[in-house]
C-alpha cells in the first residue's frame, strides 16, 4: 500500500520512508527518521502481512505489527504529527452475519490478527491524534496481491481451486491511496480521531473474484483457466482464516466524506497495469 501512496499524483508532499533508513525491527531508525522529516501526518502502511509466516514467527510478528507502530506513533506525537495506521479485517473472527462496524468486538483467530489488534491499541495509546484504519483485500498494480496471484497460476496450471466461503470487501489500492491522502488532510485539519473502516463498497467471495479475473484474462489474450470453487476446510493452513470479514465503512463516510467504489470499478485498470497492457 505504501508504494501506491508514494506513486499517487498528489498535491501533498509525500515522503516515502523505508529500508534501510527505516526498519521496524530497529526502533531507533523509526525515531531518527520521524525526527528528521518532522511530518504533519504519518501514514503507516508497513507490517508483517504474510499470515502464515506470522503464525510461525509470533515474536517477530508482534515486534513488527504491534511494538513498532507504537514507537512510530510516539515519535509522531513528539514531532507534533498525527498518525494514520493501517490495520486489517483479520482482527475479527468472521462469524458475523452483517458487515463489521468499528464498535464490534475484535476476536482475531490468528497471530497476524492478534498482532495487528495489539498494534491498533499501541498506536491509540501512544498518540492522541490517531486514525486507525482497517482495510480488507487490497489489490493494486503492485505485486503480491490476489489478482496477480491468479494471473500467475493461470499461466502454469490447468485449473485453479479457490475458496468460495471466504467473503470480504476487495479494495482498489489506487482509490484507497487517494482516500488516505484526503484523510491525512482531514486528520491534520479536522481532528476527528479513532478507529475507522475503509474498504470497497461491495462484498464478494474469493472464487467469484477469481472468476472475474479469468474472464478479463480471456478477453485480453491472457492465459485463462477454469476456477474450481472449494471450501476453506480443504486448504489446511498454519493460520486459521476468518470466513466473513466484510467491513461497514459508514463511519468514515459520515465523518470525513470518504467512500470507496466496489471491486469491479478498478478491476480492468488494475489488471491492465499488472500485465503491462
Amino acid at each position: 500500500m505504501g508504494r501506491a501512496i508514494a506513486h499517487f499524483d498528489s498535491d501533498h508532499e509525500v515522503i516515502a520512508a523505508g529500508r534501510p533508513q527505516l526498519e521496524f525491527e530497529r526502533p531507533e531508525t523509526i525515531r531518527a527518521v520521524v525526527a528528521d522529516v518532522r511530518p504533519d501526518v504519518v501514514i503507516n502502511c508497513a507490517g508483517m502481512t504474510h499470515v502464515d509466516a506470522c503464525e510461525g514467527e509470533p515474536e517477530r510478528a508482534f515486534a513488527v505489527n504491534a511494538e513498532a507502530p507504537g514507537v512510530l506513533a510516539e515519535a509522531a506525537a513528539k514531532a507534533g504529527a498525527a498518525i494514520i495506521h493501517l490495520s486489517t479485517d483479520y482482527v475479527f473472527d468472521g462469524k458475523a452475519q452483517r458487515p463489521y462496524r468499528e464498535d464490534d468486538p475484535a476476536r482475531p483467530l490468528s497471530v497476524y490478527g492478534r498482532s495487528k489488534l495489539a498494534g491498533e491499541d499501541a498506536v491509540i495509546a501512544s498518540n492522541p491524534r490517531h486514525a486507525v484504519v482497517r482495510v480488507s483485500w487490497v489489490y493494486s498494480r503492485f505485486a503480491g496481491n490476489f489478482l496477480s496471484a491468479m494471473l500467475g497460476y493461470a499461466a502454469s496450471q490447468p485449473e485453479i481451486k479457490v475458496v468460495a466461503d471466504q467473503v470480504s470487501c476487495p479494495t482498489p489500492g489506487a482509490a484507497l491511496a487517494a482516500a488516505l491522502l484526503r484523510l491525512a488532510e482531514g486528520v491534520h485539519n479536522k481532528g476527528a480521531y479513532g478507529r475507522f473502516h475503509l474498504a470497497g463498497a461491495e462484498a464478494v467471495d474469493r472464487a467469484t473474484l477469481a472468476e472475474a479475473v479469468m474472464k478479463w484474462a480471456a478477453g485480453h489474450g491472457r492465459p485463462s483457466v477454469p476456477i474450481r470453487r472449494t471450501l476453506t476446510s480443504t486448504f489446511p493452513t498454519p493460520a486459521p482464516r476468518p470466513l466473513y470479514t466484510a467491513l461497514d465503512s459508514t463511519k468514515i463516510r459520515q465523518v470525513y466524506g470518504l467512500e470507496l467504489p466496489g471491486w469491479r470499478a478498478w478491476l480492468d485498470d488494475t489488471l491492465t497495469a499488472i500485465t503491462g497492457g
